[in-house]
């Protein structure tokens, strides 16, 4: 368990390479964090589900900015740990609640 724990927080901490190396070979926004607009000019047109769907979801950080830092690499790349630790801590709590309520009232030892 313990291993898995240290990769996780790997993980979490290279998240913000997803940011650094395209700023770092001026190749514009990260994979797959295109607006319909970027995906619009990469393909020539905005699928009908995206351009529907794109105002259905606000992200509690846009652009993973924190207000402290702004815009700056800096300040991004912490915003993506912030936003992978955060993520990770509710998938592992939700899991665990699922856990928890599945084997509830089971008291058969190992």
């Amino acid at each position: 368990m313990r291993k898995l724990w240290i990769a996780l927080l790997v993980l979490v901490l290279i998240s913000p390479l997803g940011i650094i190396l395209p700023a770092l070979f001026d190749s514009g926004s990260a994979w797959g964090e295109w607006s319909s607009q970027q995906v619009g000019e990469m393909v020539g047109f905005i699928p009908k589900g995206m351009e529907k769907l794109e105002a259905l979801w606000k992200a509690p950080l846009p652009d993973y900015s924190l207000p402290l830092f702004g815009q700056s690499l800096k300040g991004l790349s912490l915003g993506y740990i912030v936003s992978a630790f955060l993520g990770t801590l509710l998938v592992v709590a939700l899991v665990y609640g699922i856990g928890l309520y599945m084997t509830r009232g089971r008291h058969d030892a190992p």
